[in-house]
């Protein structure tokens, strides 16, 4: 296949907590760009991060897979919808675009053609990752007031496995009890309280009970970044540990932005009832 005529597609969907904001779906991204390579007759190969954020390229297996293919000469142009699917962390864009001059690919939005090689087309392209970072802080801003206005009425502003564990959200989104998980909390303080047991033991106890974790509740696939291993969604030692050092679990209240880099953002005390005695912690 001749350089000429093929294109990398290359598509990227932020986090669950952002995708919110995000502008394109995954669907929306992919029907846009296999639209304009069908239109213009080129063979293209997709490239899909899902679930990634836009800040760095270091932890994107499918970005860095397509960067190779632009050095080993197979692409002469890059597709994306914008030019933030790539990257709004300033300097990984240059980074990704020293690549795309060297070997001569161009990058191509959805009504752009920038040529990176052109003095013209990279400033423009540098004034647009201005612009993304931007507006990257800003939707991180306005998240975060939206969390704290919720935090100050009494609600938990995030949900999934953000929730403490042995925690739900009722109808107002204000923590309440969730008594299946609650008693593997009191099963796991009881056994290290008043039977001795370890946090190594316990982790054993949970998964021959066949007690989920919240993730496999959640059917979150447990994925090493590094690594780009999935792993099992079981109990272990570190779930064990972070739940045995909690004083969540005894106290009354949570607090919720201790250590937020806002400054506008300040600890709100969420009113909540507690699973164990402070005595069993």
């Amino acid at each position: 296949m001749n350089k000429e005529e093929k294109v990398a597609c290359y598509v990227r969907v932020s986090s669950n907590k952002q995708a919110k904001d995000d502008k394109y779906s995954i669907p929306e991204q992919i029907n846009i760009l296999e639209n304009i390579c069908k239109r213009n007759n080129w063979d293209y190969d997709l490239y899909k991060d899902l679930g990634i954020s836009g800040e760095t390229i270091k932890e994107r297996p499918q970005l860095k897979e397509l960067l190779k293919g632009c050095s080993n000469g197979i692409y002469s142009r890059v597709l994306v919808v914008d030019q933030d699917r790539l990257s709004r962390n300033v300097k990984d864009l240059q980074v990704l675009k020293e690549v795309l001059k060297y070997n001569n690919v161009k990058l191509m939005l959805q009504n752009t053609v920038l040529d990176l090689n052109n003095k013209d087309d990279d400033f423009m392209s540098d004034i647009q990752g201005i612009f993304s970072k931007r507006e990257l802080k800003v939707i991180a801003e306005r998240s975060a007031r939206g969390r704290y206005q919720k935090a100050k009425q009494g609600k938990f502003p995030s949900g999934g496995n953000s929730l403490p564990y042995g925690y739900k959200l009722d109808d107002e989104d204000r923590l309440v009890i969730d008594e299946e998980e609650a008693r593997v909390v009191r099963r796991i303080f009881d056994l290290i309280a008043n039977h001795g047991w370890s946090c190594h033991r316990v982790p054993d106890d949970l998964n021959a009970l066949g007690i989920p974790t919240r993730f496999k509740k959640l059917r979150r696939v447990l994925r090493s970044k590094k690594y780009n291993r999935v792993y099992e969604n079981k109990w272990t030692r570190n779930n064990v540990k972070s739940i045995v050092s909690n004083e969540l679990y005894y106290k009354d209240e949570y607090i919720y932005a201790q250590n937020s880099k806002f400054d506008f953002v300040k600890p709100v005390s969420i009113k909540k009832e507690p699973i164990i005695s402070k005595r069993i912690f």
